[in-house]
């Protein structure tokens, strides 16, 4: 059983140094898994790092530092499980819209947390796990076709970016990335102007 096999992984220390406990490549033949068995495994290691990860209501309640770094790691496990179905299922946007939320929630997480944080080691660390966070929300928010959102996002990164990049020279592995991504918002949102039959006074002027 795949659930049983995330358990036994997520139990093994070692394999627990992996991001997502070498659940997500074949032992035997060292491809890689995507899709609904992905999702499942995934679904099992969050809830594994925060039981109540998916029913909690409130999660400001929570002041233990150890606690909120389980649930930094299960909103990231969820968020990574919901990205596997929307490979395969039908309903993208609905994917969309719970993954921009998730991502929201990690950040919060994050805000409240960072000292303590173990993906925040340094100020570097610290930069690059933001960047790459804002670089996800503006690619979803170009896929929900919310353009001016994804434009201040994808915008916000590029100038954080040119900023840190004088003190942090390492982040230049993330410069296409970054600069793509705000390119490719600028892009869709003219793209979907032309398509606007608002007349002349379309709603995206780039």
């Amino acid at each position: 059983c795949f659930q049983e096999f995330a358990r036994a992984s997520f139990a093994d220390k070692k394999k627990r140094e992996d991001f997502v406990c070498r659940v997500l490549e074949c032992s035997h033949c060292s491809q890689d898994r995507y899709g609904f068995l992905a999702f499942e495994m995934l679904l099992i290691l969050c809830e594994l790092y925060d039981p109540d990860c998916l029913t909690r209501q409130n999660f400001q309640d929570v002041v233990d530092i150890s606690q909120k770094e389980r649930m930094r790691k299960a909103f990231e496990y969820l968020n990574y499980a919901l990205y596997q179905t929307n490979i395969v299922s039908t309903h993208h946007k609905f994917i969309h819209f719970c993954r921009l939320r998730i991502f929201f929630l990690i950040k919060n997480v994050h805000k409240q947390n960072q000292k303590y944080c173990s993906c925040c080691s340094s100020d570097f660390e610290r930069l690059k796990n933001e960047m790459i966070e804002d670089f996800d929300i503006g690619s979803i928010l170009n896929n929900i076709e919310k353009h001016q959102a994804a434009i201040y996002f994808s915008r916000r990164n590029y100038e954080k970016f040119q900023v840190s990049i004088i003190q942090y020279p390492q982040l230049n592995i993330l410069r296409y990335g970054v600069v793509g991504k705000y390119a490719q918002s600028l892009y869709d949102a003219f793209s979907a102007s032309l398509k606007s039959d608002v007349g002349n006074d379309p709603p995206y002027h780039y």
